[in-house]
């Protein structure tokens, strides 16, 4: 039964000249480019060219700044909103609002993808000095939480804010007091959320719950299940494979009934997997458990130096399976797993490797800006 919160959030003043996408989606000239843009946006403070030692503090104030000179503006009473994202191809509807740390801790919001304990700690140290949270993690609900409201009566209130950013809309709604002692009851009667996005910033946050001894709000947008979109990724290994490994690789797909296949469409569409070794292709049907699972355990298990240095792309772009990948010795294209799947993981405990899931929508960054 995880239980819903109000929380006090930090919104742009101009939301469509400050906001970016994840720093990973940039290049570094990109990301100049987009300093030189938006002079007030927070990619002033969190710009990575910064020194390591003391990157957190200058982080911390450069945000202080921004506040005293009124680029966002703080919501005096805490509060959830209804978040409406539209572009051309979807629509995504849900709610911001915060859940305790401890919901994470104890397993009533399921987390499904493997998180490392170093990268926490150095995460948690971030956001022990920043003390901002700077995007919600994306969790899914089975069960549609705005069942319990009423959207269309929502989206005739006027809009807190309201933008277009890289082609995409963007508009927010404060809920009433009403709607929020409706979600409460809702929220009661859920046995299970699951996160979907942000499992290292969920895992940051209760790490630094247990230094402290002091429960956190998690900054969440939850959505129902209706309104994702599962992708996977694509694996590759950047390196060149010797002659021996490609002889070991080719012989275990003989093992697992690999056929060889051309890279399409169609061959992605067909296939559970479809894997690049060298110039030669092959398809696998048949793959026990979840595909991530089975590449790490079945094909890879004897390689632990391509496991350390496999590269990640998400695959939601139709031709991300030509030009760019054919570089590369070895690429395995999987095919998205199921939700059903993905949650009877989850709620089993099981654990994927990390970059098993690419889940639609993605947040942007300094929308929603929330103090721990």
């Amino acid at each position: 039964m995880p239980k819903l919160h109000p929380c006090t959030f930090y919104l742009p003043k101009t939301p469509e000249h400050q906001v970016l996408h994840s720093l990973d989606d940039y290049t570094a000239d990109e990301l100049k480019s987009l300093k030189q843009k938006q002079k007030k946006g927070f990619i002033q403070i969190i710009y990575p060219n910064l020194t390591q030692a003391d990157k957190n503090k200058k982080i911390r104030e450069r945000w202080l700044k921004a506040i005293s000179e009124d680029h966002f503006l703080k919501k005096d009473n805490p509060c959830i909103y209804y978040y409406k994202i539209s572009t051309s191809e979807h629509t995504y509807t849900g709610l911001i609002c915060g859940i305790n740390s401890k919901e994470f801790e104890k397993g009533s919001i399921t987390q499904h993808e493997k998180t490392y304990p170093k990268r926490a700690t150095l995460m948690a140290s971030y956001l022990d000095e920043v003390q901002i949270q700077a995007e919600p993690v994306v969790v899914i609900t089975e069960d549609d939480p705005l069942q319990s409201l009423v959207p269309l009566e929502i989206e005739k209130r006027q809009t807190i804010v309201s933008f277009t950013f890289d082609q995409t809309q963007h508009q927010i709604w404060q809920l009433i007091d009403s709607e929020t002692q409706s979600l409460s009851k809702w929220s009661e009667q859920q046995p299970y959320f699951h996160l979907a996005d942000g499992h290292h910033r969920v895992a940051s946050i209760t790490t630094l719950s247990k230094l402290k001894n002091k429960d956190f709000l998690v900054s969440c947008f939850l959505v129902s299940q209706n309104s994702i979109y599962l992708h996977s990724f694509i694996w590759f290994f950047k390196k060149t494979l010797s002659t021996q490994i490609v002889d070991i690789l080719i012989e275990k797909m003989k093992v697992f009934n690999g056929v060889p296949t051309s890279l399409d469409a169609n061959s992605k569409k067909k296939y559970d997997i479809t894997i690049k070794i060298k110039k030669h292709y092959f398809g696998i049907s048949t793959v026990v458990g979840l595909t991530p699972e089975f590449i790490r355990e079945q094909i890879l298990d004897t390689f632990p130096d391509i496991l350390d240095e496999l590269c990640y792309q998400p695959d939601v772009d139709p031709h991300s399976y030509s030009e760019n990948m054919s570089q590369f010795d070895l690429v395995f294209y999987m095919k998205p797993c199921s939700k059903e799947m993905l949650f009877d993981y989850a709620k089993k405990g099981k654990i994927l490797p990390a970059k098993s899931t690419y889940i639609l929508p993605k947040l942007v960054t300094g929308l929603f800006i929330s103090p721990l």
